[in-house]
């Protein structure tokens, strides 16, 4: 099993070398080289991660510079090159080199159109309907102080045809909510060989069996997610707690966490900028918050696994999507506080059942900052949470799948019905 908490060292010289500059079969020769050396087994790790994602990378950076223009010109018939090579100065387009060649991330045209409305218009993209859902609910939600609603999700996952091999042995984990403040009445449907009880710290839906023929594996479950609104900071904090039956933050939620929550020269020195001379803990928390989701452009990203230490990639790179955001968040968040209190890490499951978050505590008196995938979702004032603004609520979203089987993945498909 690759260790990802190795993520975290730095890569040899030649190593990065030949990774950026897209020679992937050469960085794949050379860590095989260098794992036959007598190396300190920590590197021999980290070499093996790197290993696969050298394999992957190429793969998500697919659309050539001739390829991305055709592309960007069947949307925006007048666009010009000069306007491609200003996207790039700006960071806003993802690519890679490939042996000596630029190549763009598969996505690189939608995140355009999702950011940049100049762009949308002159491709005559209408705004997404998406948007106007979350616009009105996030207005509904203030106005009301709540909503609530139940979501029935079926996620199905099958091998890919080309690495099917018939006798196969497979275990398979897929993702399930978990009880916490916003979720509750969990039915997971008849399917799953095991599931994982409700105190899991990663709960999931359990197949194993002998593939003698390459049948997909489905799981099945409802939720009823609530989201509750306040704004601590503008004194709008209701008489009751908005979670009264959510458990307080564990003791010690401000450690590093390999490989990406991670306490970087960088990162410090930009907590202690964005800090200034504020004193309050939620000022503080509010002026991480603001910087993360006015200064950081939004992007659709390559897989996570794909990414170093995330949150100061965040922070260096500008840009991120809604988890790696929520991540520099969190992790801007934990370093400031360090020294205020010692505790041990603790994880909570957010809003969608998706991946698993992390509570961040304080010491008594002072407020404590929850953040979801999307959205940072809640601040702990002493004997309650409360929920404060978010630009985007996490009331519905698709969620995603852990997979440890040893084989491709053709497929992973999830669909959702919500009512209120």
């Amino acid at each position: 099993m690759l260790k990802l908490e190795t993520l975290v060292f730095d890569l040899p010289e030649d190593v990065l070398k030949r990774k950026w500059a897209g020679d992937f079969e050469g960085e794949i020769a050379l860590i095989d080289a260098l794992l036959k050396k007598e190396l300190p087994e920590m590197l021999k790790d980290r070499l093996r991660v790197e290993r696969r994602m050298a394999e992957l990378l190429p793969g998500r950076y697919c659309i050539s510079r001739e390829r991305a223009l055709e592309m960007l010109r069947e949307r925006i018939p007048d666009f010009q090159e000069a306007e491609l090579d200003s996207l790039e100065l700006d960071r806003a387009v993802e690519y890679i080199y490939i042996k000596g060649e630029k190549f763009y991330l598969h996505s690189f045209l939608n995140t355009l159109l999702k950011v940049h409305p100049d762009l949308a218009a002159r491709a005559g993209a209408a705004v997404p309907g998406e948007r106007k859902v979350l616009d009105e609910t996030i207005a509904e939600m203030k106005r009301k102080g709540s909503l609530a609603y139940h979501i029935r999700l079926h996620g199905r996952l099958q091998v890919g045809e080309e690495a099917f091999h018939a006798g196969a042995h497979a275990r398979v984990h897929m993702p399930l909510p978990q009880q916490c403040a916003q979720q509750s009445e969990i039915e997971v449907m008849p399917g799953p060989d095991r599931v994982d009880g409700e105190d899991s710290r990663q709960r999931t839906a359990y197949f194993e069996r002998t593939m003698n023929e390459n049948v997909p594996f489905d799981v099945e479950y409802r939720y009823r997610n609530e989201v509750r609104y306040a704004d601590p900071l503008s004194g709008m904090c209701p008489a009751s707690p908005v979670y009264p039956n959510a458990p307080a933050p564990m003791d010690d939620d401000l450690a590093e966490q390999y490989p990406h929550i991670v306490f970087t020269p960088y990162l410090k020195a930009l907590a202690k900028e964005l800090k200034g001379g504020e004193t309050d803990p939620a000022r503080i928390a509010w002026q991480f918050y603001e910087y993360v989701t006015t200064r950081i452009r939004y992007s659709f990203m390559r897989p996570y696994f794909l990414i170093d230490r995330q949150a100061e990639y965040c922070a260096l790179n500008g840009k991120g999507d809604c988890g790696i955001q929520a991540l520099l968040f969190i992790t801007q968040w934990m370093q400031s506080r360090q020294g205020a209190m010692t505790g041990r890490n603790s994880m909570w499951n957010p809003t969608g059942g998706c991946s698993a978050i992390r509570a961040m505590a304080e010491a008594p008196g002072a407020p404590v900052l929850r953040s979801a995938g999307n959205s940072i979702s809640a601040i702990w004032i002493p004997s309650a949470w409360w929920r404060i603004p978010a630009i985007r609520p996490t009331l519905i979203r698709r969620n995603s799948v852990t997979a440890l089987i040893p084989m491709t993945i053709r497929r992973v498909k999830w669909s959702s019905m919500a009512s209120a």
